[in-house]
């Protein structure tokens, strides 16, 4: 298999078998504001780890000689028909240098500017799986596939086994290595409790294992994202008990594979789907907010949260000023949407989303049908300069709808 046959793939079904079948490495991620030019940073193009590029050019990972670099002659994004030449790769090691210095990173530039389908702000949001091959004179280039559905979305990530988190990496190899350090697993491993050796646990025990490990403080944006981390890793951990010992000892028939594989699939997305508003519900308990989670509104509408109760909802005495709702979705890009008729008392409606970045077009669009978006405080600057003042953090979102609950 050659880059031209890689190249050739015309369905992302196709995409994702060649590279399997054939051992490309690869790397995917959701594209954040900076990556697609929305905020104006001054990052040039999709940002990678530094372990991909050691992993896949380990001919610039030196420090002899001044910004290694190298140039991929051609890049292709399959379903977008879009191809470039003459992609810089390149090492900036001046630390190691001159003294004065900083600087000690990898880069991918010169993608083509705004001709490119990366550099489309509407595109924030979207998986990108990008993947290195060789010609047959030995060049390697470039193939990526910019997801263009949540069809796609969904399909990328069954066919990986892992839902794809803002901010995250997944590829070929282990992209993540910023927090999976030896002393940060054994960690991670020393919650397990040994009733969890033989039997699953239930996803509240795990959630409150994590509030244990770190708890409750008046900084809860960051205190979210770091449950999320340890709850998701430690779901692996856990799966790893229960499942390699299954796998080692092989499988009699290919059903009898495909009944475990299925098994696995269904529990993680189990965990994915309701992951996030179990996250948000232990942090509302502990600051004291009155809310219900999956109550029933208007036409069996059942928003994720509800403020401050479904009783409340249905009195028509109570005022509508008190009332809230909030949606709960890791990425909101086109699925935003769906909160609109979930409460029909609440007529500005938020929404929680653990998304980089969302474009001008569909920010000024949630602004004109009354949907606040609220995201945790270290991704705000991913979103269009203009917007950030608009966006709640989670600590506002709480601080207001307490301020609602007093008499």
């Amino acid at each position: 298999m050659t880059f031209r046959e890689l190249s050739q793939a015309d369905s992302l079904t196709a995409f994702l078998e060649r590279i399997e079948n054939f051992g490309f490495p690869w790397i995917a991620k959701r594209l954040s504001g900076n990556d697609t030019g929305l905020t104006n940073s001054h990052q040039a193009g999709v940002y990678w780890p530094a372990e991909f590029f050691r992993h896949v050019f380990p001919e610039i990972c030196t420090i002899y000689h001044r910004n290694p670099d190298l140039y991929l002659p051609e890049v292709r994004i399959l379903n977008t028909g879009y191809t470039h030449e003459s992609l810089r790769i390149v090492y900036y090691n001046n630390r190691f240098f001159d003294g004065t210095g900083t600087r000690n990173e990898f880069r991918m530039t010169g993608w083509g500017g705004r001709q490119c389908p990366l550099q489309d702000s509407e595109k924030t949001g979207s998986i990108f799986i990008f993947s290195i091959a060789e010609d047959v004179d030995g060049a390697k280039k470039g193939v990526g596939w910019l997801c263009s559905s949540s069809t796609e979305e969904e399909l990328f990530e069954d066919w990986i086994g892992l839902e794809l988190y803002p901010g995250e990496f997944l590829g070929d190899i282990e992209y993540n290595l910023r927090r999976h350090t030896e002393h940060y697993m054994s960690f991670v491993r020393s919650l397990i409790e040994p009733p969890w050796q033989t039997m699953f646990p239930s996803g509240k025990d795990i959630f409150a294992k994590c509030e244990q490990a770190i708890p409750h403080s008046n900084d809860i944006d960051r205190i979210l994202m770091k449950r999320r981390m340890l709850e998701y890793d430690l779901f692996l951990e856990i799966e790893k008990l229960h499942v390699l010992p299954i796998i080692s000892k092989g499988f009699a028939t290919v059903d009898d594979f495909i009944m475990q594989a299925n098994s696995i699939t269904n529990r993680r997305k189990s965990r994915t789907g309701r992951s996030l508003e179990l996250h948000l519900e232990v942090i509302f308990k502990s600051e004291g907010l009155l809310f219900e989670v999956g109550v029933v509104t208007e036409n069996r509408k059942k928003p994720d949260f509800l403020f401050p109760s479904q009783i409340s909802y249905q009195d028509s005495l109570f005022p509508d000023c008190k009332l809230d709702m909030l949606g709960a979705k890791t990425c909101c890009k086109d699925r935003w949407r769906q909160i609109l008729n979930e409460a029909n008392r609440v007529p500005q409606k938020h929404l929680f989303t653990l998304q980089e970045g969302i474009s001008e077009n569909q920010m000024q669009e949630m602004t004109d049908n009354g949907v606040i978006l609220v995201v945790p405080e270290g991704n705000r600057n991913f979103f269009p300069r203009e917007f950030r003042n608009t966006l709640l953090n989670l600590r506002g979102f709480i601080n207001m709808r307490l301020a609602k609950q007093r008499p």
